[in-house]
């Protein structure tokens, strides 16, 4: 009778991934108790509506509410974003506070589920970020970062196709060019070069690829921008120093002393005119405000 009095009868049930959602009643109970059961195991006891569960085994599974949850929150974070196994299981201990133990437990049953799989994770990964224009040196660092074993990265980057080392190189430096305005075609050359070796590119494939870019902008409309900058960066100079200024800067840009040189008068002149014609609108502006206050 004791036993009888403590089973639970179940009211509503509703399936949640691989879990069945239970709602039991008793009557020694006002509220009704939410609990959380695989669905193998739900299957196993051939549980349905108004079926009766020993206290007992409601207590079982009670102790486990806290993994089954884990379970749950981890299945909802695959379905929005790919992680490897150690990413997971990282990520289970920080943020769903599981021991170690049960988090590996929780990896080892998702990758038996194909819920995981770090070779699938490395493969698309790898082709994505040399598709973005990632060196194979860049794609080797960020795999290790992630967690993935040393012999599956290698495995992976081996298998790469080599041809697209230069292709990821180009996409990349087609990028660097959109920032590089004010520097020669020499200088800019010499940048993306240096920059695509810091990338991780090698010297080989960096090197080529600076040699046939195309570059769509003339050294004269690319030493334009560059006094142009500089103009603006040194104008609250004195004329002598704001020259000196100036050249130094168009000659960190690639562009020679006698380029430079060159252009420098129609530099200044234009500032002048604008010098002038600001000086005119503001005295213009106080006339009227004096007008202004003398007719009021």
């Amino acid at each position: 009778m004791a036993d009888y009095a403590a089973t639970y009868d179940v009211e509503k049930m509703r399936a949640v991934g691989d879990f069945m959602y239970l709602t039991l009643q008793r009557d020694a109970d006002q509220e009704p108790l939410k609990l959380l059961i695989p669905m193998d195991d739900f299957f196993d006891l051939k549980i349905g509506l108004q079926a009766r569960l020993d206290a007992w085994v409601v207590t079982n599974y009670l102790q486990f509410q806290n993994y089954y949850r884990a379970w749950m929150a981890a299945r909802k974070k695959l379905s929005s974003r790919d992680m490897t196994a150690w990413q997971l299981k990282d990520w289970l201990v920080r943020r769903r506070g599981l021991d170690t133990a049960k988090a590996s437990a929780v990896v080892e049953e998702f990758i038996a589920r194909n819920y995981l799989d770090d070779q699938d994770y490395a493969q698309n990964k790898a082709a994505y970020w040399q598709g973005m224009g990632s060196s194979r040196k860049t794609i080797r660092r960020k795999l290790l970062r992630d967690g993935l074993e040393a012999g599956l990265v290698e495995s992976v980057i081996s298998q790469m196709d080599p041809d697209l080392e230069y292709d990821s190189a180009r996409k990349a430096a087609l990028g660097m060019l959109k920032t590089m305005k004010a520097q020669s075609a020499r200088y800019k050359r010499q940048l993306v070069v240096r920059r695509l070796e810091n990338r991780g590119f090698s010297p080989e494939i960096a090197r080529q690829t600076g040699e046939d870019l195309e570059l769509e902008q003339d050294d004269g409309e690319a030493l334009q921008h560059a006094l142009d900058n500089a103009a603006r960066l040194y104008i609250s100079l004195e004329e002598d120093k704001r020259k000196e200024k100036i050249l130094q800067y168009c000659l960190r840009q690639g562009f020679t002393a006698d380029e430079v040189q060159e252009r420098l008068p129609d530099v200044f002149a234009r500032m002048e005119r604008q010098t002038l014609a600001a000086e005119t609108g503001a005295g213009h502006a106080e006339e009227d405000a004096s007008a202004d206050s003398q007719e009021d």
